[in-house]
């Protein structure tokens, strides 16, 4: 039998074995730190209990075309009519633009780094601009938050951080009081290597999980290995990013012409013997190809930030980790087989 009851405080005590960590590891006692199943969990209670403490406040703003997470947010606002600003990462870089939203916005949200390609964005006049305002600044971190120092937020200064397919956390300041409707009743099993009992193992898995948060990964080696492998791609693929692009250098993002992403990532795992993981989950070879994420609505958001189809199709991503002197070799192999299998060889 099953009794269908979510543990009390279970949500309660895993945050408080997540904020003991951190505040342990950044010397400050009085972290706001929340947990939540992921990314879009996070800004859904986030932004939920923002809206119902200062009900006062019908604007918001987004900085779009960057997580197809905030697209909901954004629904779901309107519907509540609330006016919804949304703001290009072009746009998101005018300092005069924040000063006259500032006074009428409740947040904003927006992304540091693009979930697929690692793309850094510019939020530094956002930030510059609000962080004496009284606006909630929600900021998601998918990876970058590896390879930077985490700091106490400023007071309306609100970070989200993936941590997994499973986890996200939330690190804010001390005016984010918010009283989350959902989280409170899960049941939060343990779950991606993550134990809820109070025991020495759980907080030794959860130590585990926010080490980079403690000692940031360093970039130089595999930007170093990534620069030199985008430049001399084979015939018929390109870098994604220009040199002096602001991104991550924990992935290699190239874009196939003439084959399929799927295919390449395909032969690519056979040639290198590692295997495919299933969509969403920590992995080392991706594509946004349609035949690989079976969805055409996948497509939507990454079109309407200015992605054509073919790079789409095409776009390869690989973990930097197997960045390397011969994977030009390995690229060029699995681009022979997968012509000659189109070819009908």
């Amino acid at each position: 039998m099953r009794i269908d009851v979510a543990p009390p405080d279970a949500w309660g005590k895993l945050s408080e074995t997540y904020r003991a960590n951190l505040s342990q590891a950044l010397q400050d006692p009085n972290l706001n730190v929340s947990v939540f199943t992921s990314v879009a969990h996070a800004i859904t209670e986030i932004t939920r209990g923002l809206a119902q403490l200062y009900a006062h406040k019908k604007t918001i703003a987004i900085v779009s075309s960057v997580d197809p997470a905030f697209e909901p947010i954004a629904v779901a606002f309107s519907q509540d009519e609330f006016q919804v600003k949304m703001i290009t990462p072009e746009q998101a870089k005018d300092s005069s633009m924040w000063t006259a939203l500032a006074d009428e916005l409740l947040f904003v949200l927006a992304s540091e780094d693009d979930p697929i390609t690692g793309k850094i964005t510019d939020l530094s006049a956002l930030n510059e601009t609000l962080k004496t305002k009284r606006v909630f600044r929600l900021l998601v971190s998918h990876e970058a938050h590896n390879w930077k120092p985490v700091t106490r937020p400023e007071p309306f200064a609100v970070k989200i951080l993936s941590l997994s397919e499973t986890r996200a956390l939330m690190i804010a300041g001390e005016r984010c009081k918010i009283q989350p409707q959902v989280s409170p009743a899960l049941s939060w099993a343990p779950s991606a290597g993550t134990q809820l009992e109070s025991n020495s193992n759980s907080a030794t898995q959860i130590a585990s999980e926010l080490q980079n948060l403690r000692e940031p990964l360093s970039e130089t080696d595999s930007k170093e290995r990534i620069q030199k492998f985008e430049r001399t791609l084979p015939q018929g693929f390109a870098a994604y990013f220009k040199d002096d692009a602001s991104r991550l250098f924990d992935r290699s993002v190239i874009v196939s012409a003439n084959f399929d992403g799927t295919a390449v990532i395909e032969e690519l795992s056979t040639t290198l013997q590692v295997p495919l993981t299933t969509i969403g989950k920590e992995g080392q070879l991706e594509t946004t190809s349609a035949c690989r994420w079976e969805s055409p609505r996948f497509q939507d958001w990454l079109l309407a930030r200015g992605e054509t189809e073919t790079s789409i199709r095409g776009l390869v991503v690989i973990d930097e980790a197997l960045v390397n002197d011969a994977l030009k070799t390995h690229l060029e192999t699995a681009a022979a087989k997968i012509d000659r299998l189109q070819k009908g060889n």
